[in-house]
C-alpha cells in the first residue's frame, strides 16, 4: 500500500476491484499518526529543496548565456580591431 491511497470513492473501489480480480485480501491495516505540524515542516523542507534546485539550475543557465555572449562579444572585438588594422594598414 501506498501512503495516502486510497484517497478517495474512486480509488478505493478500483483498489476494491484490483484486490477481487487479483484475488487477494487485506486483513490488516496500519495507521501511523503524525503530529501536522510535522508534516507541514518536512513539506515545506521539500519545497525548499526543490526551490533551490531549480533556482541553481536557472542560473547556471543564465551564467552559461552570459559566458556566450561574451564570448560572442570578444570574438566580434577582435575581428573589428583585426579590420581597423588592416584598414589602417592599407
Amino acid at each position: 500500500m501506498l501512503d495516502g491511497f486510497p484517497r478517495n470513492i474512486f480509488q478505493a473501489e478500483y483498489l476494491d476491484k484490483y484486490l477481487s480480480e487479483n484475488n487477494i485480501s487485506l486483513d490488516k491495516v496500519i495507521n501511523i499518526e503524525v503530529d501536522p505540524k510535522l508534516l507541514v515542516e518536512k513539506s515545506l523542507e521539500e519545497e525548499y529543496v526543490r526551490l533551490v534546485g531549480q533556482l541553481t539550475m536557472l542560473s547556471l543557465i543564465q551564467v552559461r548565456k552570459r559566458a556566450f555572449a561574451i564570448l560572442v562579444m570578444q570574438i566580434l572585438l577582435r575581428d573589428r580591431m583585426t579590420m581597423k588594422k588592416q584598414f589602417l594598414t592599407e
